[in-house]
This record gives structure tokens, C-alpha cells and sequence, in this order.
């Protein structure tokens, strides 16, 4: 993973100490980012698809029902999947996007139109 942007430290499976937490679920294996954020997946060879699970972690910052984003995975300069507005306390959204096989993709997490607080 290669981050382009970010506003924050990307963070592996432990977000400030804990569990990723989207939704009433908590997740051991996750990336927490900041909006906005690229993040670039290079892959060793050729992918077959992505699966993934995704929103607003829930956390003292983004409680009660804060911090809106749109994510997105771009595959082959073309946009593959886009999220519904998500929010804190969202179910979360499955990702299931055919890479065909491509080698690398990006990851975007954007703002939602209302800047990167999470107000």
C-alpha cells in the first residue's frame, strides 16, 4: 500500500489502541484513515477481486452519528464502486468489486462535501 493522501497517520487494524468499530461491529483486521485519503494497492500479480467491509469507525470523535464519507475503489482508472453517504453508527457496506485481473487499485475515502471534521 502506497497512501497518496491522507490527513492523518493510516493505521493498521488498531485505530487509537482498539478495535475498528463500523456499525455495532468490531473488526480485528482493518485500515483506519482520515478522509481524504488515496490509498494505492499494488498487488503481487494479477487480482480477481476485492471483498471488503467499509465505514465510519466509531469512535469519541466521530459519536454521535458524525463524520460523513463516500468510498470509492477506482480499477483500471475507472470507478468500480462508490458508497452510499456513510455516517457513524451506518451498517456497514460490503465491497465486492471484479479486478480483472489488474494489478493495482485505488482506494479513496472522500468527505462527503463537508469538509474532513468530523461536524
Amino acid at each position: 500500500m502506497v497512501v497518496l493522501a491522507n490527513f492523518d497517520e493510516l493505521c493498521k487494524n488498531t485505530p487509537m489502541g482498539r478495535l475498528l468499530t463500523i456499525g455495532r461491529t468490531e473488526y480485528a483486521r482493518g485500515v483506519f484513515c482520515h478522509t481524504v485519503s488515496r490509498i494505492s494497492v499494488c498487488l503481487p500479480g494479477p487480482g480477481k477481486a476485492l471483498t471488503a467491509v467499509v465505514g465510519v469507525d466509531s469512535n469519541p470523535q466521530t459519536k454521535p452519528g458524525r463524520g460523513s464519507i463516500v468510498f470509492s475503489v477506482v480499477v483500471k482508472g475507472q470507478e468500480a464502486f462508490r458508497s452510499k453517504i456513510m455516517k457513524e453508527g451506518t451498517v456497514p457496506e460490503h465491497v465486492k468489486v471484479d479486478l480483472d485481473g489488474a494489478t493495482d487499485f485505488l482506494l479513496e475515502v472522500g468527505d462527503a462535501g463537508d469538509g474532513i471534521t468530523c461536524g
